[in-house]
């Protein structure tokens, strides 16, 4: 206990697992060999969750691409495209535009092919 509160009373003991990472086995280089959003943000308080992003259009290089963004508690709370700054509408998930490594798994050695309906996830979780 803190203060006699259980540490889920307070916003400031959640933080996000690493986007995607979970997906990842030992031989699995995070984030290049399987692309993923390499950062999160937040400025409302967080519950445990857990967050997807799922891909809705990507152009051919996988510079461009629409998304949306959906909670387990929350549910859908917003889409947004890769080029702009993405506030979800709770404030839950926010995304800047040099957050994204997807074209650079795209290019390379790497060779990751997206489609629309490739999935991102990640959880906030109790500290």
């Amino acid at each position: 206990l803190i203060d006699g509160n259980p540490p889920s009373q307070f916003p400031e003991c959640y933080t996000f697992t690493r986007p995607n990472f979970q997906t990842a086995d030992t031989t699995t280089d995070w984030p290049w060999d399987i692309g993923s959003v390499v950062r999160v943000d937040h400025y409302s308080p967080l519950v445990a969750e857990d967050w997807t992003i799922t891909f809705t259009a990507i152009d051919s290089t996988a510079t461009n691409f629409s998304f949306r963004v959906d909670g387990s508690v929350t549910g859908f709370d917003g889409s947004g495209t890769s080029n702009q700054y993405f506030v979800s509408h709770s404030g839950r998930v926010l995304i800047k535009p040099n957050y994204w490594f997807i074209h650079q798994a795209y290019v390379g050695p790497y060779l990751v092919k997206f489609k629309p309906g490739f999935k991102i996830t990640w959880k906030a979780e109790l500290m």
